[in-house]
This record gives C-alpha cells, sequence and structure tokens, in this order.
C-alpha cells in the first residue's frame, strides 16, 4: 500500500507543474466555444467571433507562459518577447490590415449597406453580397465578383440605392423647334408606361444646338433596377417617335443625302408588335450571389425580431396576475422560441449551402 502512495505521490509530482496549464488549456477552449454559441444565438456578424476569439486566444496565451514550470526570469524573458512580436505585427499592418478591420467595423455599426443593396464605388456598380472583417465583396453586372478593401470604402465616396425606392433616370438631347412642353409630356407618359412613380422632367442643360432632357422616375422595386433602367430607355425612344419627334440634334450629319423633309423615325412593321423586352430575370442571373446574400439576411432580421417579440413577452409575463393569461402567455413564448429555433437551423442551413457553392 505503501508503495503504490509513494507511486502515486511521484507520479503528481511530476504532472502538477502542468496542471494549470492543462487548466487554461482547457478553459480558453470552453470560453471560445461559448463565444460561438452565444454569438450564433445573436446572429452576429462572423468577424465578431475572429475578433472575440483572437482577444481570448491571446490572453490564454498569456496565461499559459504564466503557468509554465520555468523559472520567473524566464517567464519574463517570454512574455517580453511576445509583446515584442504582438507590437512588430501591429506595427507593421496597422497601416492596412488593422485599418481595414477598424473600417470594417465602422461599416458594420453605420448599417450604411447590407448584402443585397445596390451600392456604386467610383466606376463599379454592383450588389453588396458579402461584408466581411477586411473587405467588402460586391457583385456586378456580368456576375463577376469585385472586392474592396474596407479601409478604401472608408476613404471614398459611396452611392447607396436605397431599398426602399429609388429614382432611376435618363437623358435625351432634342432640338429647339420641339415644344418644350410636348416633350415633357412625352417624357413622363414614357415613365408612366413602365409603372415608374411621381414621375418629373429636369431640363440639365441649354446647348447651343439642343436641349438636355432627362426624366426621373420612382421604382420601388429596387431589385429589378437593371431592367428598369433599360425599360426607361426604350419607353422613351418608343413614345417620342410615336409622337413623331426625332431624336436627333440640330448637328446631326449623315453622308447620306435625305430629303429635307425626310423624318428620322423607323416604321412600323408588323413584326415590330412584339415588343422586344429585357429578360425578367436577369437580375437573378447577374445578382445571384447577391440575391441570396439578400435573403439571408431577411432571414436574420426576422429571427432577430422573433428573439425580441419572446423577450418582450418574458417580460410581460412577470406583471400578469391571472394564472390563464400567464399560461397562454409562457405558451406562446414556448411558440416562439421553437420558431426562432427552426428558423436558424434554416439560416444555418442557407449559409452551408452558400459556402459549399463558393
Amino acid at each position: 500500500m505503501q508503495y503504490v502512495l509513494d507511486g502515486l505521490r511521484s507520479l503528481w509530482s511530476s504532472v502538477s507543474p502542468f496542471v494549470g496549464i492543462l487548466i487554461v488549456i482547457i478553459l480558453t477552449t470552453a470560453l471560445i466555444i461559448m463565444l460561438k454559441a452565444l454569438l450564433r444565438k445573436k446572429q452576429a456578424a462572423q468577424y465578431y467571433y475572429q475578433i472575440t476569439s483572437l482577444i481570448v486566444t491571446l490572453f490564454g496565451l498569456f496565461m499559459l507562459v504564466l503557468f509554465l514550470p520555468i523559472s520567473d526570469d524566464m517567464k519574463k524573458q517570454i512574455l517580453s518577447l511576445l509583446g515584442v512580436l504582438l507590437s512588430a505585427v501591429i506595427a507593421l499592418s496597422s497601416t492596412s490590415l488593422i485599418g481595414n478591420a477598424m473600417a470594417g467595423i465602422m461599416l458594420r455599426v453605420s448599417k450604411g449597406y447590407r448584402p443585397g443593396d445596390f451600392i456604386e464605388v467610383g466606376e463599379t456598380r454592383g450588389r453588396v453580397f458579402n461584408q466581411g472583417l477586411f473587405s467588402t465583396e460586391v457583385q456586378i453586372i456580368t456576375r463577376d465578383t469585385v472586392s474592396f478593401p474596407n479601409l478604401y470604402l472608408i476613404q471614398h465616396p459611396i452611392r447607396i440605392t436605397r431599398s426602399d425606392g429609388s429614382f432611376i433616370s435618363t437623358s435625351v438631347s432634342l432640338g429647339y423647334d420641339v415644344s418644350r412642353t410636348k416633350i415633357e409630356e412625352c417624357l413622363i407618359k414614357a415613365a408612366q408606361e413602365i409603372n415608374l412613380e411621381e414621375p418629373f422632367v429636369y431640363v440639365e442643360k441649354l446647348m447651343d444646338h439642343a436641349v438636355e432632357y432627362r426624366i426621373f422616375g420612382m421604382i420601388k422595386e429596387t431589385s429589378r433596377m437593371l431592367t428598369a433602367r433599360s425599360n426607361i430607355r426604350k419607353s422613351v425612344l418608343d413614345v417620342l417617335h410615336r409622337q413623331g419627334i426625332e431624336i436627333v440634334s440640330p448637328s446631326f450629319v449623315n453622308r447620306r443625302v435625305f430629303d429635307e423633309n425626310r423624318s428620322f423615325i423607323p416604321q412600323t412593321q408588323q413584326f415590330e408588335k412584339k415588343e422586344t423586352q429585357i429578360n425578367t430575370k436577369v437580375e437573378e442571373l447577374a445578382f445571384d450571389k447577391a440575391e441570396e446574400a439578400e435573403s439571408i439576411e431577411k432571414l436574420k432580421q426576422r429571427y432577430n425580431e422573433l428573439i425580441k417579440e419572446k423577450e418582450t413577452l418574458t417580460e410581460k409575463v412577470k406583471e400578469v396576475d391571472d394564472k390563464k393569461r400567464e399560461k397562454d402567455m409562457k405558451e406562446d413564448i414556448c411558440l416562439l422560441d421553437e420558431r426562432a429555433e427552426k428558423l436558424l437551423l434554416y439560416i444555418e442551413k442557407r449559409e452551408q449551402d452558400k459556402k459549399d457553392k463558393a
């Protein structure tokens, strides 16, 4: 018996210096897992988890050094080395890595745009489909994706199309020989024919050879922005030609010689009765990733709404005196919790499918 006890004491004396290290590793791993589960419940952005995991890992590394079975002088030297390395990394990457990370947090907190929104940066126009910690990815009309460093987006103006409606426009230059009121009537009619709301005409320029008019109209379905911009140009073309208005300025030049009374309006033919329309699914084809991201973002918003409803109802239950009413409210809470959990699982499945496609 004494031999066994001596063996256990010997084993403990050998293992005990590493117990602290083992505890630190277990606690750090458990804390990272808890943070992931918590942020999953809150449907927080992925980079929130990345930042918190990085902070926890650094703290765990610091505690690991403190529990190493070495002398205090050696611990101080290791901690000093880690501090120097960390400072060097921050100093070398502060202009890019840290700058982009801070810019990403600012863009997310300001909520200037979200996945699915149309944005225009410089010459690039497209729909946002991913907001990361260091960059934002935009899908353009060719289905290609453009990745912008977040620091670049902070430093440059961004044009954002509002999701609840936006004005689209197109311009046309016509001669001074056509009545302004007639042109305005035609342009407004062109906007109304494609169901644009609140149309109005803006005179942009009085040039020496022509007047430049711009027709504006509001579209509610901004996801159809691409089709609407094409349709308004086609509608303007058709309405002006039907009214006998030439879309050529007085400086129009052609090598061929025509009679001075010749009008440059295409003759209507039978095969033109069926108007050629842009494929109504062009936006789904061009912005498929952005459509998917917008759909997931809306599901996340619905999930957060369910959680808020549950929290509000939980607070009200505490103030209810009627037992029957309290029971009904608790049943409603359970129902909301069940719906939220199912929605969360569906969101995770959609996000996993999105990653698999990428």
